[in-house]
């Protein structure tokens, strides 16, 4: 399945077979072409990396752990997760890793609602979604892949943001209230989203930019 764009470069293609689903844009496609070999060692250096600030140098990926949440439960199942900044070549990216040990989900998913979601908020002033590039999912794994973006990092998470902001009683502050409001609207234009927590979403106060990440459909 493909779904085309303006930009050619992120049209984006969806393929389901032998128990997995694979999405990704024509650009990441022609990225991996260029740099072959990329994508395994990446799942190598993952193997190696599992605790925040480690990192490591696999072929041509250097991977850094940036966040981890262990044994969490949610619509998805049961897993470990892993966050990492994967640098490969002069290009950086996102990367969400989870491996479920019941339901699994995401990935592709993850994908597919990410692309949707940024259609229903592309005329939103102070909301972007990340920009995505790759999902995958089976049973045991799942990966799903953006640009790098600073804001991404753990501690510009809003779950943490908000609940500084609560506990430092500037509940009637103009950040506070201005940052709900957002929410609110971002809730309103995606009626159809699940797991869009504050855990999935970031906040550069430099740009004022609330950044959406790992979201997923009911009709993807």
């Amino acid at each position: 399945m493909r779904f085309k764009s303006e930009d050619p470069t992120q049209y984006t293609h969806i393929l389901a077979e032998k128990g997995r689903e694979i999405a990704y844009t024509e650009e990441f496609k022609e990225f991996i072409r260029a740099n072959p070999g990329a994508l395994k060692d990446f799942l190598r250096a993952t193997e190696k990396v599992t605790v925040i600030g480690e990192q490591t140098q696999e072929g041509l990926v250097n991977l850094t752990c940036v966040h981890v949440v262990r044994d969490q439960y949610d619509i998805t199942g049961r897993s470990d997760r892993f966050y990492y900044k994967a640098n490969i070549g002069d290009h950086m990216f996102f990367v969400k890793a989870s491996h479920p040990r019941s339901i699994s989900g995401g990935g592709s998913e993850e994908f597919t609602g990410s692309r949707k979601a940024a259609e229903a908020l592309k005329d939103t002033p102070g909301v972007e979604v990340v920009n995505y590039k790759f999902g995958y999912q089976d049973k045991h794994h799942v990966y799903f892949i953006s640009d790098w973006n600073d804001a991404l990092r753990d501690s510009l998470r809003m779950d943490r943001l908000m609940v500084s902001l609560t506990q430092s009683g500037q509940e009637d502050g103009e950040l506070y209230k201005k940052l709900t409001k957002r929410l609110e609207s971002i809730s309103r234009k995606l009626p159809n989203h699940y797991d869009m927590h504050l855990g999935n979403m970031t906040y550069d106060p430099d740009k004022d930019i609330i950044y959406l990440f790992d979201l997923r459909a009911y009709d993807n």
